[in-house]
């Protein structure tokens, strides 16, 4: 414990000496980062070693803080180890640097196509060979996403709804059902919540958040907007339910 903290804190010393960063402006930095590996159940340390990387290649704070995410939604979702994560994201954006808007569009992609498929992308290209692109012929296009696409289903995979938030929140949207009532998701976060046994859709105030179950785990709601209402946040909305025995979605 006290070796690996040692670890942590060169490492956040070389990433402010590196940025030649204010006391003030990284003194946040280093609150985001340690936020990052709390929201991406990651640790402090993998969240640091991505950032000093990032922070080796040029980024600025805020460049380091946004990669930095998206190389801890990878390890959590791949399973791949950081310095995978941080190789692979920046090859595939320099590869692709024409096609891709930044690194949350990459894995904003990566979570809809699926994490093999470009996983084996990405090991071509680090091997210095071009992936060979599917034929146009035969090939049936998939339809654009609906709204009803963005409907959670709670007896999926944790991983498999966070990922389905993450590619569809923006458009059309991420939404669930409550007592007939349409309930969109604005704010969905992964995190440790070992402690919670909660069955699919099931859920519990957690301070603002509310905790809900999916079929292996937990997802944490932190903004949300009943049909015809203002955005608020998931404690407000238990704290509005006229009947709180009715704890489910779906």
């Amino acid at each position: 414990m006290v070796s690996t903290s040692i670890k942590v804190e060169n490492q956040l010393n070389q990433i402010q000496v590196i940025s030649n960063a204010s006391s003030k402006d990284f003194q946040q930095f280093s609150k985001d980062i340690f936020k990052v590996g709390r929201e991406t159940s990651t640790s402090f340390d993998q969240a640091s070693a991505a950032a000093l990387e990032f922070a080796r290649q040029g980024l600025s704070l805020n460049g380091q803080l946004k990669r930095t995410k998206d190389a801890m939604t990878l390890v959590k979702v791949s399973g791949v180890d950081v310095d995978k994560a941080v190789s692979s994201i920046t090859a595939a954006l320099n590869t692709f640097n024409s096609e891709l808007k930044d690194s949350t569009d990459l894995i904003d992609r990566l979570n809809i196509i699926g994490v093999d498929s470009v996983t084996e992308s990405i090991e071509l290209i680090e091997k210095g060979e071009n992936p060979t692109p599917q034929s146009d012929s035969g090939v049936s296009y998939a339809p654009k996403f609906t709204k009803s696409d963005g409907e959670i289903n709670w007896s999926d995979s944790a991983v498999s709804i966070f990922n389905r938030f993450r590619a569809l929140s923006e458009n059309p949207g991420v939404f669930t059902q409550y007592q007939g009532q349409k309930i969109r998701i604005n704010q969905l976060a992964t995190g440790n919540f070992d402690s919670y046994s909660l069955r699919p859709g099931k859920f519990v105030v957690k301070e603002a958040d509310l905790i809900i179950g999916t079929s292996d785990g937990c997802l944490s709601i932190s903004k949300l907007t009943p049909e015809g209402r203002k955005v608020m946040s998931g404690s407000d909305f238990y704290n509005g339910l006229t009947n709180k025995q009715v704890d489910f979605f779906g």
